[in-house]
């Protein structure tokens, strides 16, 4: 379960067909986005502990990333409806220069 929901602006639309990183691989997003959570599937890593660290939007550690572009694609949408869907208020986000 990962503590981000439509709530955040995560769209809905992206429940059974979206992803997020985590430990360099992708974890699809399974069943519908809830208001504050979304459940991935993460069978296909290992050494998974709580707390561990999942991208949403950007780069990994590895290189690895997901882009606006990319769940704009999903939705058949622009990166601009997406981007700015996302309450910044309701998260601890980190940002990058």
């Amino acid at each position: 379960t990962v503590p981000i929901g439509y709530a955040d602006g995560l769209d809905r639309r992206l429940s059974n067909k979206g992803y997020f990183l985590c430990k360099g691989k992708k974890i699809n997003i399974l069943g519908n986005i809830c208001m504050d959570c979304v459940m991935v599937d993460v069978s296909e890593i290992d050494d998974l502990a709580v707390g561990e660290e999942v991208v949403i939007l950007g780069a990994d550690e590895l290189g690895n990333e997901i882009t606006l572009k990319d769940y704009a694609d999903l939705l058949d949408t622009s990166e601009y409806d997406i981007l700015l869907k996302f309450r910044h208020d309701r998260m601890n986000a980190v940002y990058i220069e």
